[in-house]
């Protein structure tokens, strides 16, 4: 991740800006059933490699959807169905090796799914279940709610989130070449969901 350092008076206008922003209200959108839009959702993980770089890859085939209760957000729900054959790292030979047994055995599993089991509002959090290979385990999620309204164009109600965790992926055993390539994996989900029902 390249990070760049802006001038004294460039960061202070952004600060400016930042703060004259409303915070997003999930309340100002209906109650109800909510679907990822595919053209606007992105799962993406990276992880240090031998420790000279930190590679970003992501899965092209996901489905989302949010059961959504405006008025009591954390009674909400959050489902996650991904293709691990659709891992996309850009490199064809790469992609092949990740499909195969040494990491996500696409054949013999061919879904990973996450089903989330509790919000903390407070904490900004959401938690749940990770299922990788057929092991299952608990996952957090900071998150955060980037807009909530109508939608300018469609006109529907629409809400978008930024959700990012780091998990052992030793945990789902996926530990070919640990520890010399990074065990600890960034997982970054940047969504856009629209109302449905």
């Amino acid at each position: 991740m390249f990070r760049f350092t802006a001038p004294i008076l460039g960061a202070a206008l952004l600060l400016s800006a930042a703060s004259a922003q409303e915070t997003p209200d999930i309340s100002s959108i209906s109650s109800g059933e909510y679907v990822m839009d595919k053209t606007h959702g992105y799962v993406t993980f990276s992880y240090s490699h031998l420790g000279y770089s930190h590679p970003i890859l992501r899965f092209d085939e996901v489905d989302a959807s949010v059961t959504l209760d405006s008025g009591n957000p954390a009674a909400s729900s959050l489902s996650v169905a991904i293709d691990p054959a659709s891992v996309n790292s850009g490199i064809e030979k790469f992609d092949t090796h990740l499909k195969s047994g040494d990491m996500f055995d696409v054949e013999s599993y061919p879904g990973i799914t996450f089903t989330s089991t509790a919000i903390d509002l407070d904490a900004g959090t959401l938690t749940g279940d990770l299922t990788i290979k057929d092991v299952t385990k608990p996952v957090t999620l900071d998150v955060t709610l980037n807009g909530a309204g109508e939608h300018p164009m469609k006109g529907s109600d629409h809400f978008g989130i930024t959700a990012t965790a780091t998990v052992d992926r030793r945990d789902w055993g996926l530990d070919y070449f640990a520890p010399a390539v990074g065990t600890d994996v960034d997982i970054r989900i940047e969504a856009e969901f629209e109302k449905t029902k």
